[in-house]
Formats: structure tokens, sequence, C-alpha cells
């Protein structure tokens, strides 16, 4: 017997587990990170939020990195923010462009990195400082955060990683 196929049809939208993850107006929430495929072979683009406390690292809350495809290449841009969380005013606002490589074996290669502080109103008695991170575990990339002094400080990055496959 035939059937008759139609395009994909939600009237209420797409949830996953009862969450929506696509609402009735098209509108994307609740997700994780985005991945946007290219129409070139083995390209794509990955956006990612993640968080850290004082000194650390930036990562998803079950305290993972954002994970890097072998034998590619990588234009990561990171904007990140640190501020004080007794509503001080006190921040760090910066845009952190890199390139990065990751062999076929998943070695991570830092090859160069533009910073532009955005905003600096530290306490001049503290240090807050942000880096990125190529070392310890395969295929994975972050940002070691540090700061010195007496504030608390809240890390929060929005980082875009486009990648392409250099075989």
């Amino acid at each position: 017997m035939p059937t008759n196929l139609k395009q994909y049809d939600s009237v209420g939208g797409f949830s996953i587990s009862q969450t929506a993850v696509i609402d009735d107006e098209r509108n994307a929430k609740n997700l994780k990170s985005i991945e946007l495929k290219s129409d070139i072979d083995n390209t794509k683009r990955t956006d990612y939020i993640l968080t850290s406390i004082n000194d650390g690292f930036l990562s998803f809350k079950d305290s993972s990195r954002i994970l890097l495809p072998s034998k590619s290449v990588n234009f990561i841009t990171a904007n990140i923010i640190g501020f004080n969380t007794a509503g001080t005013g006190a921040q760090l606002s910066t845009k952190i462009e890199s390139t990065v490589l990751v062999t076929s074996l998943g070695d991570v290669q830092h090859l160069s990195s533009l910073t532009t502080i955005i905003k600096d109103s530290v306490p001049d008695s503290e240090t807050w400082s942000v880096s990125p991170y190529d070392a310890g575990v395969i295929n994975s990339w972050t940002y070691q955060t540090s700061k010195s002094g007496t504030s608390t400080v809240r890390w929060f990055g929005y980082i875009s990683v486009v990648s392409g496959n250099c075989v």
C-alpha cells in the first residue's frame, strides 16, 4: 500500500521530554548548544555558553569543556565577562579571537589569539584575567580564569567555534 509522505508538521512546536526546543513561532530555545552546518563538506559552526567562579576553567554545568574535532582548523571567538558578585560594578569584559589546530590524534595546538579588552573596571588592589587554554584533555578547548584579591568573580562566556576539516 503506497504511503503519502508529507514534510514534518508540528502545530504546537517541537519538544524533547516535554520541554519546548522550537516554539510555534519558529524560535529555537532551551538548547545547550547550536550547531550550524555549511554546504561546504566537513565544516560547521557551534555556539556555546560556559561559566566559572573565581580561578578555574570556563566549562559546562558538568565541568566538561568544548570538544573540537580531530584533523580540524578552528576559528574560535569568545566574548567573556567577569563581574564582582557583590554588585559593586567591578568587571572585566574581553573578546578573544583564536586560531586552533587539532591533529589527527586530537592534540590541540593554539596557533594565535587576538585579545580585545572591552571594559576593565577591576579594583586597583585586584587582578583578574582570562586566557585561552589548550592543554590537558584530548580534543578539548576552554579558557582559564584567574583573580587575586577579595572579590568573588563570576565568569560568563559566549563562545563561537567555526571548524573545518584540514586532512
